[in-house]
């Protein structure tokens, strides 16, 4: 049995909590916040001990795993000092703020001989894994452009650090890199990146951005993200080929789609709805993890994926940042 500490009672703490209640193989054994009220609701609602700051449950011999849910400014300093306690570590996206963090904190977990596990969950999402499936099979063709949005209400927390765009690089650098990791997975790598945001407008509580990506593969990619949803959480997705559309809605009853040309050309194509299957894409990132710790599989997300997706992130704020196009390798 792996026990599992945390850093962070927020919103992401609580989901890997329950996930650490319901997989097999690991147990909460404790969780620090640097508001001890919330450290110590989390413990009492999933089990395990509240630890008084970073330093003190790394140091705890029966502590296995140490799962980072904390502002990305301090996921490298996290990191670093669970894995100099010889701590395996399951990291939150992004990464980390910078490059030079997200090397310093891979390099740190190689030294010290432990598994860092980086959780772009997308690619834990059945539908995601689906349509991935699909390009992979030649459903649609040879793939020409793919447009993907994700958005929602923006994330207000008691100190707003999603606001602060130092900290948290706004909704392109925190949110939709879940699109940029997982179209990296379908396409390979990323050639050229080009944003526009709202940055400069300087809105309180709202964001919206347009990343346009092109892939040493051929394929282009528009990624819209919105913090400006009044409702539910949404994403959508279409992916366009030499043979046909899928298309996915999470608005829609029926989410994914699939729609073929008439071999005879033109139009009449008849739409298949694909339903996912339900089971939770964050208890299926713990099952992968923990068997990658007992020898038994490797990740689909490697540390350098979530320093790739990193990348294109930075290269879409610097964009929008400057109005250029920014080229990358």
């Amino acid at each position: 049995m792996l026990n599992v500490a945390i850093v962070g009672a927020g919103t992401m703490g609580n989901i890997h909590a329950s996930c650490c209640r319901d997989a097999e193989g690991v147990e909460l054994a404790g969780v620090t916040d640097t508001v001890p009220e919330k450290a110590r609701a989390l413990a009492d609602r999933f089990g395990g001990r509240t630890y008084p700051d970073v330093k003190t449950m790394c140091a705890d011999p029966d502590v296995d795993i140490v799962a980072v849910c904390v502002p990305t400014p301090w996921h490298c300093e996290t990191t670093i000092e669970a894995a100099n306690r010889g701590k395996h570590v399951f990291l939150e996206k992004p990464i980390a703020r910078t490059i030079d963090e997200a090397e310093r904190l891979v390099q740190a977990c190689d030294h010290a001989g432990v598994k860092l596990f980086v959780a772009h969950v997308v690619r834990y999402f059945q539908a995601y894994i689906q349509i991935k499936e699909m390009i992979e099979a030649g459903k649609v063709g040879t793939v020409g452009v793919v447009r993907a949005l994700r958005g929602g209400p923006f994330p207000r927390i008691a100190d707003n650090w999603y606001a602060d765009r130092g900290k948290s690089g706004g909704l392109i650098v925190d949110m939709i890199i879940h699109d940029y990791d997982w179209l990296r997975w379908c396409f390979g790598e990323a050639k050229r990146v080009y944003a526009r945001d709202l940055g400069a407008r300087n809105l309180p509580f709202i964001d919206y951005a347009l990343v346009c990506i092109r892939f040493k593969s051929g394929v282009i990619a528009h990624v819209i993200g919105s913090w400006a949803y009044s409702g539910n959480f949404r994403t959508a997705l279409e992916v366009a080929g030499s043979k046909g559309m899928i298309q996915m809605n999470t608005d829609e009853c029926a989410p994914i789609s699939i729609e073929m040309q008439a071999k005879e050309g033109g139009g009449g194509g008849v739409a298949v709805p694909m339903i996912p299957i339900a089971k939770s894409p964050y208890l299926l990132e713990w099952e992968e993890f923990i068997q990658w710790i007992n020898g038994t599989c490797e990740p689909r997300v490697s540390p350098e994926d979530g320093v790739e997706a990193l990348r294109i992130a930075l290269a879409a704020e610097q964009s929008a940042n400057t109005g250029q196009p920014v080229n990358l390798q």
